[in-house]
């Protein structure tokens, strides 16, 4: 059946079960305490961007989820408007469309993971959010054949890992960076899956590596209290299951893992036993707090007195640039650069370039910011803003045509 597009249409998603999410597994175990069957009764509310959809507090070794502004759904691939704040913050939402969609429905909580009518996208990276799931990192679907309510139920389950201090250490050191999660056995835990709306189910379908595990971007320091990280995990079977490796600012980290096969299922929430972060390992860590150590940083990898492996760059403070330090300004990575021998090398940036939420303004350069990222490269939450500008040139060479070129 067709909607009409012409004026406002409401869906109704009802959130009203009481126990949504189960509380329930210790890392031992592996298993469900509760039998809930992680079915949510809601109205439609699919997430945009910066969905804050909130986790209740346990009851009864049960949690509910409300809704929150900005919160939307997609029926068919088409969004709804977000929730408002005066309709967010229940059990249940209204959700108004503006546009046409067709019944039979699927339904698709968050929106921005639609791919294609067969087809979603888990995230590459996570947030924290204080004992709850990241914002719009939480799937949930549906199918309906005529109406307007639905039943959502989850499509992925939650690991909750709470982490403390170590003792003898100070609460301004060791905070937490990342935290990356990978099954043991190689499963897809990000990327492009198959859904299937009316079972709520999701099939892996992508064999590459980088799909392989995913970040969670933490950026807290760990007090005496255990700081709750919940992670957002497909549901199925991790066969030897999974590992968990904890990074400081400063790139020291240690690997939590269990490795025996681990079922976890969707709409449940599994807690591991209270860790403490003792940082066993150490790879290379770069913190770059002002444009002179964003200036070093560039020359020190262009002439690999720093190089790739294990390399994580952690932005502390926004970077701000002048004129001079503009002119001083080189890129990270190139194309067709010199060696110590006089001869020409491409020499991508391979490394982990965190910019933890931070801001790049007033730099007037001539070249980018990185040249080439090669295939291990990562590059995220940076931002480079309107004051900035980049104004290059770039000449073919070589003889392969003009997608070769160097600065």
């Amino acid at each position: 059946m067709l909607m009409s597009g012409s004026m406002k249409f409401r869906f109704l998603i009802l959130l009203a079960v009481a126990g949504v999410l189960a509380a329930c597994a210790k890392e031992e175990t592996g298993t469900s305490e509760s039998g809930n069957n992680g079915k949510v009764v809601a109205q439609f509310g699919a997430g945009i961007s910066n969905v804050k959809t909130t986790l209740s507090p346990a009851e009864n070794a049960k949690r509910k989820i409300f809704w929150a502004e900005g919160d939307c759904i997609a029926i068919n691939g088409l969004a709804s408007e977000p929730l408002t704040e005066e309709t967010a913050g229940g059990v249940t939402a209204v959700f108004d469309f503006t546009s046409y969609y067709t019944t039979p429905g699927n339904v698709l909580y968050p929106s921005v993971m639609y791919k294609d009518e067969n087809t979603i996208t888990l995230p590459s990276s996570q947030a924290y959010v204080a004992d709850g799931f990241a914002s719009g990192a939480y799937p949930m679907a549906a199918h309906f054949e005529s109406g307007s309510d639905a039943t959502l139920s989850a499509l992925c389950a939650m690991i909750k890992l709470p982490l403390k201090q170590a003792s003898g250490t100070s609460p301004d050191t060791d905070r937490i960076s990342t935290i990356t999660f990978s099954g043991n056995a190689g499963e897809q835990v990000r990327g492009d899956f198959v859904i299937d709306y009316e079972n709520a189910t999701l099939t892996p379908a992508s064999d590459a590596e980088e799909d392989k595990s995913f970040t969670m971007n933490v950026n807290k320091t760990p007090g005496t209290d255990p700081l709750p990280i919940v992670l957002i995990v497909p549901a199925g079977t991790y066969a030897s299951g999974f590992s968990l490796k904890i990074m400081d600012v400063a790139g020291h980290y240690m690997v939590m893992s269990k490795e025996t096969s681990f079922s976890v299922e969707a709409g449940h929430l599994y807690v591991m036993p209270e860790v403490e972060f003792i940082p066993t390992g150490t790879e290379l860590g770069v913190e770059i707090s002002s444009a002179a150590d964003l200036i070093a940083f560039a020359q020190n990898y262009n002439s690999k007195a720093i190089t790739p492996e294990g390399l994580i760059a952690t932005l502390t403070e926004d970077i701000v640039f002048d004129e001079t330090s503009s002119e001083a300004f080189n890129a990270t990575g190139g194309i067709g650069m010199k060696t110590a021998a006089g001869d020409e090398e491409d020499y991508y940036f391979n490394g982990f370039f965190n910019g933890n939420d931070k801001t790049i303004s007033g730099l007037q350069a001539t070249v980018p910011l990185f040249t080439a990222t090669g295939g291990a490269g990562k590059i995220q939450d940076l931002t480079v803003d309107g004051s900035c500008s980049f104004t290059f040139t770039q000449e073919c060479y070589g003889e392969c045509g003009c997608d070769d070129y160097r600065r």
